[in-house]
C-alpha cells in the first residue's frame, strides 16, 4: 500500500506571511510521508509546552523567539533519530479497504520507511535555514500538504 502522500515543505523567507510567487522565499527541503509523520508529534509536543495553538495542517512560520521552538523540535528529532536503527517504519495513517462485496470495510494501517541518513540530511537543511533566519531576522516556514492515501 502506498504512503499517504503528506509532506512538510520547508521554506526560508524574508517576510512572515505565506509565500506567494516572487515574495522572496527560498525552498529548503521537503519532509515527505514517514519523515513528515516522524516530525508531526514533535510539533504538537513543543506547541503544548509553549502554550501555543498552532494548527500545523495550515503550516507554521518560525521567526524571532519562535526560532527557539523550532530548534527544540530539531533537537528532539535528532535525539529520537539516534535511538533508531539505520531505518525504521513510521505510521502515516490508514485507509479503509473493502473486505469484499457486501462484507464491509477494514482498516489498513499505512507505514513508510524512514532512513537515518536521509532524516539527518533533512534536519541539517533545517538547522542551516534556522541559523540563517536568526542572523538575518528572517523566517522558516513549514507548509503542510495533506495526502490522499
Amino acid at each position: 500500500m502506498k504512503p499517504t502522500g503528506f509532506r512538510y515543505d520547508v521554506n526560508f523567507q524574508i517576510q512572515a506571511r505565506e509565500p506567494q510567487k516572487g515574495d522572496g522565499y527560498e525552498p529548503i527541503c521537503s519532509f515527505e510521508d514517514g519523515y513528515a509523520a516522524f516530525l508531526a508529534p514533535l510539533f504538537e509536543k513543543v506547541n503544548e509546552k509553549a502554550g501555543r495553538t498552532v494548527v500545523f495542517i495550515n503550516g507554521a512560520t518560525f521567526g524571532g523567539e519562535d526560532l527557539k521552538l523550532l530548534a527544540q523540535i530539531i533537537s528532539t528529532a535528532r535525539k529520537r533519530m539516534v535511538a533508531k536503527g539505520e531505518s525504521w517504519e513510521v505510521f502515516c495513517g490508514y485507509s479503509e479497504v473493502s473486505k469484499g462485496k457486501g462484507q464491509g470495510k477494514r482498516r489498513c494501517d499505512i507505514y513508510s520507511k524512514v532512513t537515518k541518513h536521509k532524516m539527518n540530511l533533512l534536519l541539517c537543511e533545517v538547522e542551516t535555514a534556522l541559523r540563517r533566519a536568526k542572523s538575518l531576522g528572517a523566517y522558516v516556514r513549514f507548509n503542510f500538504w495533506g495526502g490522499g492515501g
